[in-house]
């Protein structure tokens, strides 16, 4: 007897099980693909930790990407919305439209050997994947295609998009590909991260906008004839002071930072001609957002003006906060409930333990911290992080930094998860994540990624109502949170 469910036959290939009250849909041939070309794919998460590209040079790791992608049947645009290392490939033809993001950017500074407990850079190379995108992308290349396979075994209806998407560190890369419509007319996103502890991201990440301020004054002998000179560092300075007494005066969930990014040069007897700083402004909404960065201009022209030098900005990068979809958390989070927890060796909670030795004592404190500020318990938290490796089912817990995907939220309804890749406390952008980028514990985060986003958008190829359910939820958050691109039009990727 056969058993019909979403108009599908069932049979040896799917799933179903009971969870929460709900039946979900599960398919074998994602699970089975995953199994038996994980390996392929943890290679090619090595190549793109090999490379290291940053924002905007992800040549090499973006044509890796985009090749596989036409090896396994997709049809692959490159340059996409005006960037030379964005891309997409699309598999298949109708509603409804699945969209799985990939990044593959490295960080500047942050080169180190891997497997190793102290900070050793390798010789020779600057950048280094400090936030984990190696994993990031390349397990969201492996659950688009798994996701294929299952499509054209189960003889399903439907567009698969995996979108290439470059420069997420700095750059605004997804940012810069909404403002051409790349994303348009998705009807389904899906995008995770690694990291040290495994979430379900709900609605609120930091929104984020950053700007250079670049003053020009006048050199002269410091010492010979200073009052001929104006100091375009004296100006930088006095901004960071006037900047650090707003601080008091912003939100407290709104954060400013800055670096000085051209002190002027390297002679304290020439008075500085040029300097310049690059600032970032975070808060929970992007108007919250620009309103301070408008204060941050007015203290860079009062400094200007008290040094009698000019003042340029040049906007380079904006993150909107994230609008997580519920609908298809709830899915995220059924399909992790099957796949979890991961299995780890003694081995490797050793591994874990000799990275929660080069910690101080606030790493563990501060994650424990993200749990309790979402209503959990201290006790509770304490346990959750006494282990040097996450093993619980996930908790939804907000993502404390700023994400491009949340520009693309803004467009499409997107679900959004974290999930165990690094040691208990391990932080982003630090060498230990360079380090622990190809461990055992990274590859075993990556495959049961891969299978979360995999199963996830299986379940909305299979289910209408539920693409109909997401879709209603998204129409009614952006009505109360419109969106506000933070990037000005004659600006563009850098």
């Amino acid at each position: 007897m056969q058993i019909e469910i979403y108009g599908l036959k069932l049979n040896k290939t799917l799933l179903i099980i009971f969870i929460k009250g709900e039946f979900v849909v599960f398919s074998y041939e994602i699970i089975d693909y995953i199994e038996k070309y994980k390996k392929k794919f943890f290679d090619v998460s090595k190549d793109i930790w090999d490379l290291a590209e940053c924002r905007y040079e992800e040549y090499k790791s973006a044509e890796i990407f985009a090749n596989l992608l036409e090896d396994e049947g997709f049809e692959v645009e490159r340059g996409i919305g005006k960037i030379p290392t964005a891309f997409s490939g699309k598999f298949g033809e109708g509603k409804p439209y699945i969209a799985i993001l990939g990044e593959y950017d490295a960080l500047e500074g942050l080169s180190q050997k891997r497997d190793t407990f102290c900070y050793s850079p390798l010789e020779g190379k600057n950048s280094g994947h400090g936030c984990g995108h190696n994993i990031l992308g390349v397990a969201a290349l492996m659950a688009a295609c798994a996701l294929k396979y299952a499509v054209e075994k189960g003889d399903l209806k439907g567009t698969i998009y995996f979108f290439g998407c470059p420069a997420e560190e700095n750059g605004s890369g997804k940012t810069f590909m909404v403002r051409e419509g790349v994303f348009g007319g998705m009807d389904i996103v899906l995008a995770w991260h690694p990291e040290c502890i495994t979430t379900i991201t709900p609605s609120g990440c930091y929104a984020h906008n950053g700007k250079y301020y670049s003053f020009k004054g006048k050199a002269s002998h410091a010492a010979a004839a200073p009052e001929l000179g104006r100091s375009a560092l004296d100006a930088v300075e006095l901004m960071n002071v006037g900047s650090n007494f707003l601080r008091e005066h912003i939100p407290t969930e709104a954060k400013i930072h800055y670096a000085i990014t051209n002190a002027g040069g390297m002679s304290p007897n020439i008075v500085q001609e040029n300097a310049e700083v690059l600032y970032t402004v975070r808060a929970p909404k992007m108007d919250m957002v620009l309103s301070i960065t408008e204060r941050v201009d007015n203290i860079a022209k009062g400094a200007a003006l008290m040094t009698g030098t000019e003042v340029s900005e040049r906007t380079v990068n904006s993150y909107a906060d994230i609008i997580t979809n519920s609908v298809i958390n709830n899915v995220i989070e059924n399909v992790m409930n099957y796949i979890l927890p991961i299995d780890y060796t003694e081995d490797e909670f050793l591994y874990a333990e000799k990275f929660c030795n080069t910690f101080d004592d606030m790493a563990i404190k501060s994650v424990a911290s993200r749990f309790v500020k979402e209503g959990i318990s201290q006790s509770e938290a304490d346990i959750l992080t006494s282990k040097s490796i996450y093993t619980d089912l996930p908790k939804f817990v907000h993502f404390n930094a700023s994400t491009d995907a949340g520009d693309v939220s803004h467009i499409a309804p997107l679900g959004h998860f974290t999930l165990t890749c690094f040691a208990m406390g391990t932080a982003l952008h630090t060498w230990q994540i360079t380090s622990q980028g190809l461990s055992s514990i990274a590859f075993k985060g990556l495959v049961a990624a891969s299978k979360i986003i995999a199963l996830t958008a299986f379940e909305f190829l299979c289910d209408e109502k539920l693409v109909e359910k997401a879709r209603e939820e998204f129409e009614n958050s952006i009505k109360e949170n419109p969106y506000i691109c933070g990037i000005p039009e004659n600006v563009f990727p850098v």
